[in-house]
């Protein structure tokens, strides 16, 4: 009876606890990545054009980390094709740590110019 249920408590070990042969990767994607994806969510993306000289791309992210945070975003503006066209960074909440659960907003002043030929952003968070 203990050869019968060794064989088959390995087995469900190995299968809860995954093994290396099912990888963590998906398309050169690293498991660190993607736990950071999961920590962060951007919300509420938007291009303010109030202004003739000034347009702003804002939005909020999320804290799910468990902790409070300082967060920054970096932020790359894609054309139709998924280009990156213009590249920046900016912070969160102006520097202060944001709680866990809590959304926090960014936004990122640039020369309208920048803004030509985008048709999408993505914008990605990270502790800072």
């Amino acid at each position: 009876m203990k050869r019968q249920i060794l064989p088959l408590f390995a087995a469900v070990l190995l299968f809860a606890c995954g093994s290396p042969s099912r990888d963590n990767s998906s398309g050169g994607e690293s498991s660190h990545q993607r736990t950071e994806a999961s920590e962060f969510t951007v919300e509420n993306i938007r291009v303010d054009k109030d202004s003739k000289n000034t347009w702003y791309l804002k939005g909020m992210v999320r804290n799910n980390t468990g902790h409070d945070a300082k967060i920054a975003v970096k932020i790359n503006f894609l054309n139709d094709r998924g280009d990156i066209l213009h590249t920046s960074l900016g912070t969160v909440n102006g520097f202060d740590a944001t709680a866990n659960g809590q959304a926090a907003p960014f936004d990122y002043a640039t020369d309208p110019k920048n803004f030509e030929g985008v048709t999408k952003y993505d914008v990605r968070p990270y502790e800072r």
